[in-house]
């Protein structure tokens, strides 16, 4: 598999022009936005994490090698996240996620599924 480029016109207030390019593995790598001045680099460990490249060396996320998780992140024994920094996170018997901060977070059905939720409730605080 070879690298690939991208490329999309779209009108937004005026004509914009975007571009991604993707590894060989069909990830995506770069991209940018002409006439808005944005750009985004991705890089990627062995597990496949991806982070995006702040340049100089630095990363947005950074994984630990030994069990795969984000580092400077809490987790559990279960291995759910506890706290991103941002929010923390709790979860019922079953590992699912019950409340985000201190807002109840998903309505479940009680049936056997990959995803059983039902609803979810927001907050003015709680992300969507």
């Amino acid at each position: 598999m070879s690298s690939s480029t991208q490329r999309e016109h779209f009108w937004w207030k005026n004509w914009t022009s975007r571009f991604s390019a993707s590894d060989s593995l069909n990830r995506l790598t770069t991209s940018n936005e002409n006439g808005a001045n944005w750009s985004q680099t991705n890089g990627y460990d062995r597990y496949g994490n991806r982070w995006i490249d702040l340049g100089g060396g630095n990363q947005s996320l950074y994984f630990n090698t030994s069990n795969n998780r984000i580092s400077g992140w809490s987790y559990d024994a279960a291995g759910n996240l506890l706290n991103d920094g941002s929010h923390s996170y709790t979860y019922d018997a079953e590992n699912k996620i019950a409340k985000v901060d201190t807002v109840s977070a998903y309505i479940y059905d009680g049936e056997i599924s990959f995803d059983s939720r039902k609803s979810r409730r927001y907050s003015a605080a709680t992300p969507h």
